[in-house]
C-alpha cells in the first residue's frame, strides 16, 4: 500500500507540475498573425513543467523571436505568486493595498482605482516575474510591460487573494 501511495503521489506531482503551454498563431490569422504566446495553465496535463521548458520549446521551434506575450491569468492565484505580490504591494503601494482591502473588493469599487493604477508596475517588481525576464534574456527578449484587467479581492476561509487577469508584453532586448 505504501508503494502504491508513493506512485500516486509521484504521478499527481508530475501532472500538477505541467502548467506551461506554447502556442503560435498561423501566419494567415486575422489576430496577431505568426505571433507566439506562452500561457500558464494550472494543472494542464499536456503542458510543460516550467517556464524555462516552454521557452526552450519555443526556441527549438525557431519562433522565440515571435513571442508576443506571456499569459499569466492562472498564475495569479498561485500561493507563491500571491505571497510575492503581497510583499511587493506592501513595499511599493502599502496605502493603496490597505484602502482596497478595506473595501468590498469588487472590481467596480472606486476604492480599487488607486491600486489599479500602480498594479502593473508592482507586478514587474515581483521576483517570479523578474526571473521570467532573466530567462527571456537568454533568447534576446525582455519583459516590456505588464497589463491587467478585472482586479478584485477573493475572500475565502479567512484568507484574501488578489485576483486579476495578467499579461506580460515581450520585446527584443
Amino acid at each position: 500500500m505504501r508503494n502504491f501511495s508513493l506512485i500516486l503521489l509521484l504521478l499527481f506531482s508530475t501532472v500538477a507540475a505541467a502548467d506551461w503551454k506554447v502556442s503560435v498563431n498561423p501566419e494567415d490569422s486575422s489576430w496577431l498573425p505568426g505571433k507566439a504566446f506562452i500561457k500558464y495553465l494550472p494543472d494542464d496535463q499536456e503542458g510543460l513543467k516550467s517556464f524555462g521548458d516552454a521557452l526552450a520549446a519555443l526556441k527549438q521551434s525557431g519562433r522565440a523571436d515571435h513571442l508576443h506575450s506571456i499569459i499569466l491569468h492562472g498564475l495569479v492565484r498561485n500561493p507563491a505568486f500571491q505571497k510575492e505580490l503581497r510583499a511587493e504591494l506592501n513595499r511599493l503601494a502599502p496605502e493603496q493595498l490597505v484602502e482596497a482591502e478595506r473595501s468590498s473588493g469588487n472590481m467596480h469599487n472606486p476604492k480599487l482605482v488607486p491600486l489599479n493604477k500602480v498594479l502593473d508596475e508592482v507586478v514587474l517588481a515581483v521576483p517570479m516575474i523578474r526571473d521570467f525576464d532573466s530567462e527571456l534574456a537568454s533568447v534576446g527578449l525582455r519583459v516590456e510591460g505588464a497589463s491587467h484587467e478585472k482586479l478584485f479581492f477573493w475572500r475565502r476561509e479567512g484568507a484574501t487573494d488578489i485576483s486579476f487577469m495578467l499579461w506580460l508584453s515581450i520585446a527584443g532586448s
